[in-house]
C-alpha cells in the first residue's frame, strides 16, 4: 500500500511539473545557453529530451541514453531522477559535473504489458536554466511471438 501511495505521489508530481509554465524553464535545445554562461551557476545543455522507442517486446529491456553537458561556471549536480513507474530504471553519475564536461543518464525500460506507453522522467538538478527537466519516453510494447 505504501509503494502504491509513493507511486501515485511521484506520478502526480511529474504530471504537475510537466504541465506548469515556468517563466525560467525552457528546453535548452530551443534557447541559447550563452545567455546564462555569464552567471556563476551551472547551465544544463542537451540536444534532445524526447525519445521514441518505437516497438519493444514485453519483458525485454531497452536502453535509452540522455546526454547532457554543463556549460556553466559552477559544477552541475543531478540531485535525483524520478521515474513515473517501476518499469524504468535509471543510472547516473552522482558526482558533480565540472564546467565543460559531459555525462549521461541511462534509462532501461522494461514494459510489463503490451500497448502504447508514455513515460515521464523528472531530473532535479542545480542548473539555473532548467532545475527540473522532464525527459519523455514513448513507444509501443508487443508480446513475444
Amino acid at each position: 500500500m505504501r509503494n502504491l501511495i509513493t507511486f501515485a505521489i511521484i506520478t502526480i508530481a511529474a504530471i504537475i511539473l510537466s504541465a506548469c509554465n515556468h517563466t525560467n524553464s525552457y528546453k535548452a535545445s530551443e534557447a541559447n545557453p550563452e545567455t546564462y554562461i555569464a552567471s556563476d551557476s551551472a547551465v544544463l545543455y542537451y540536444t534532445d529530451y524526447r525519445f521514441n522507442l518505437d516497438t519493444l517486446t514485453v519483458g525485454e529491456p531497452k536502453s535509452v541514453v540522455f546526454n547532457y553537458t554543463n556549460k556553466g561556471a559552477s559544477p552541475l549536480l543531478i540531485s535525483n531522477v524520478f521515474t513515473s513507474c517501476g518499469c524504468v530504471s535509471k543510472t547516473w553519475d552522482k558526482q558533480p559535473l565540472m564546467t565543460g564536461r559531459s555525462s549521461s543518464i541511462k534509462l532501461d525500460v522494461t514494459m510489463e504489458s503490451s500497448g502504447y506507453f508514455q513515460k515521464a522522467i523528472v531530473v532535479k538538478n542545480n542548473s539555473i536554466n532548467e532545475p527540473t527537466l522532464t525527459i519523455r519516453l514513448e513507444g509501443f510494447a508487443v508480446n513475444k511471438r
